[in-house]
């Protein structure tokens, strides 16, 4: 009976394994390769490095819409594929990403839909602008809820920045600004596009004449090679990511040892080094008795409200922390209903 019911035991779990690969691996193979199967010659495709390692790809095309397809105005669909595949918390997970995004002639944005899918099931969100009314639809989970935000202006998207820089012409020294919507956070916030110069950039081997951009949203500032057709050679973030136009058979290519892929958590943990160059600044050898630290920080925007609180101040670029047992307690909070809500 043991036997039996051993071999029993180790078929479900076989089955239930051949279910999890199916549906997370050959399925989603399967349906990426349906949607890229709609990019044309004119797709520009690029390799995501973290760190010099490969974690996936991107694909994007523009597609003009004209009047009498199911619109009142016409203008372009912005079309975007994505797939990365990372180890996170000791897990390697597949993510895909999709994007569709309909702008009208000045690239304003007209309506969207953005899904994200790491393996467990997808999150779809859909939104459309009505005049400056933003109705957006969330579906995770078999559940679809709904809610309205206010604009103060037109959105834009990131998809579409770069070639509304080109349309508005390279010129080295000028700067840019405008608001930006982020379908996967649903936020619209400024971005500020300030054009170096022209600068030589490899990609693939090949060097190409492409004007340098510095691009800064949401307290990061990343650096942008494009041409003057509007087609983005190269992008790095100081976080370590960088994007790169390859051929799609490149692109495509993930033959990574998934032993030598980094934790992203792992990778991007501020972990403090003390140099010996450094006799002024000696090493922390108890921090779990330390009471009080204070820090310069440079290279990041500071002005968020967010770093001042219970424990924490900040004057200038100096943050100081103390430790919170030493902290008095006070009268709680009232209004705290509203940090309970569920957020996209």
């Amino acid at each position: 009976m043991t036997r039996g019911v051993s071999v029993v035991i180790v078929l479900a779990w076989i089955s239930v394994m051949a279910v999890l690969v199916n549906r997370s691996y050959v399925q989603a193979t399967g349906n990426m390769a349906t949607d890229l199967a709609r990019y044309g010659s004119s797709a520009q495709w690029r390799g995501i490095y973290y760190r010099g390692e490969k974690i996936g790809f991107t694909v994007s095309q523009t597609v003009p819409i004209e009047t009498g397809e199911g619109r009142d105005e016409a203008g372009f669909e912005l079309q975007e594929d994505g797939q990365l595949q990372m180890a996170l918390l000791g897990a390697h997970t597949f993510t895909t990403l999709q994007t569709r995004a309909r702008v009208n002639r000045a690239f304003e944005l007209q309506s969207f839909e953005f899904a994200l899918d790491p393996g467990t099931g997808p999150i779809k969100v859909g939104g459309v602008v009505r005049n400056l009314d933003l109705h957006i639809s969330i579906t995770s989970g078999g559940n679809t809820r709904t809610e309205v935000r206010r604009l103060g202006d037109r959105p834009m998207l990131a998809l579409n920045l770069v070639r509304r820089l080109a349309d508005e012409g390279l010129t080295p020294g000028a700067t840019h600004r405008w608001n930006v919507f982020d379908p996967a956070t649903l936020r619209n916030a400024p971005v500020t596009v300030s054009v170096v110069g022209r600068e030589i950039v490899r990609a693939g081997n090949v060097p190409i004449p492409a004007f340098r951009v510095g691009m800064e949203f949401a307290g990061l500032t990343t650096t942008a090679w494009i041409t003057d057709t509007g087609e983005m050679v190269r992008e790095e973030s100081p976080l370590g990511f960088i994007s790169v136009r390859e051929s799609p058979e490149r692109a495509r290519a993930l033959a990574i040892d998934g032993g030598i892929r980094q934790d992203l958590l792992r990778a991007s943990a501020v972990v403090p080094i003390i140099a010996r160059r450094t006799p002024q600044l000696p090493p922390i050898d108890d921090p779990r008795n330390v009471r009080r630290l204070r820090m310069r920080v440079e290279g990041v925007d500071l002005s968020s409200p967010d770093l001042q609180g219970a424990g924490q101040s900040l004057d200038g670029n100096i943050v100081e922390i103390v430790d919170a047992q030493t902290l008095t307690a006070g009268p709680g909070a009232t209004d705290l209903a509203r940090y309970l809500n569920p957020e996209p």
